[in-house]
């Protein structure tokens, strides 16, 4: 099990993960600006979901698998920063352009091999299940976004709801519905941090053992998901606004 995050010099793996770039995380997700991958709706434009969505899925699709839920980042994401020449900021920024893939910024500074990058971000831990995810983080607009930077949608928060806030799934559910942020619906709110960032530790701990993520990018996503904590713990739903 590696060190909880109060034990763990945040800015240290933040530098780590990313040398110069700047995390501007939000809990919730922002409206992507609209690019080439829109289709003509009667006048409208209606962003497309990602290519291995469903015939009829909605744009921001998601697969419900664990690793991507939970944000088990198959490679350790300073890597592909290093391989790239670019930031965290960078790659945010890229992604926030509907239908902007990794692969299309990596063939950009020097990757236009995606078999290539993958294998160069996975080095000696690659194998077919990882290969196949990595290939989705770089091929997967809002996968990639959801993974990287989407780091407060779990679906662990609800259904830990009664161990982190003292209140069954559905009724947290409700209450954010209605507007109360996650401190509001803590029975608790001064211990919320605390549980928040264990049960993230102990997820992180699994994947690690697993192999669906390294120890190294387990620390820096927990460094990051507790570094915009604060955020999180105030945010109201945007659908109860």
């Amino acid at each position: 099990m590696f060190k909880l995050l109060s034990r763990v010099a945040v800015p240290a793996i933040v530098a780590a993960a990313a040398a110069t770039g700047t995390y501007l995380l939000v809990a919730d997700h922002e409206a992507p600006r609209p690019a080439a991958f829109t289709t003509s709706h009667g006048g409208h434009t209606a962003m497309r979901p990602d290519s291995n969505a469903p015939a009829g899925a909605k744009a921001h699709w998601l697969p419900k698998d664990a690793w991507v839920m939970q944000h088990f980042l198959p490679f350790d994401e300073a890597r592909l920063y290093d391989l790239l020449g670019v930031t965290r900021k960078d790659v945010r920024k890229h992604l926030k352009t509907h239908g902007n893939t990794i692969a299309q910024l990596a063939a950009q500074h020097g990757y236009p091999d995606q078999a290539k990058l993958a294998a160069g971000l996975l080095g000696e831990r690659a194998n077919p299940t990882l290969l196949a995810r990595t290939n989705d983080v770089l091929d997967q607009s809002h996968l990639a976004q959801h993974v990287l930077f989407h780091v407060f949608h779990d679906p662990k928060i609800a259904q830990h709801a009664e161990d982190l806030f003292g209140v069954s799934k559905p009724e947290f559910r409700e209450a954010r519905k209605a507007g109360k942020s996650p401190l509001e619906i803590a029975k608790e709110p001064t211990k919320l941090k605390t549980r928040v960032e264990r049960l993230l530790e102990d997820a992180y701990d699994d994947a690690v053992q697993r192999g669906d993520t390294t120890e190294t990018q387990a620390k820096a996503m927990l460094a990051v998901q507790m570094k915009t904590y604060d955020k999180w713990k105030d945010k109201v739903a945007k659908r109860a606004r």
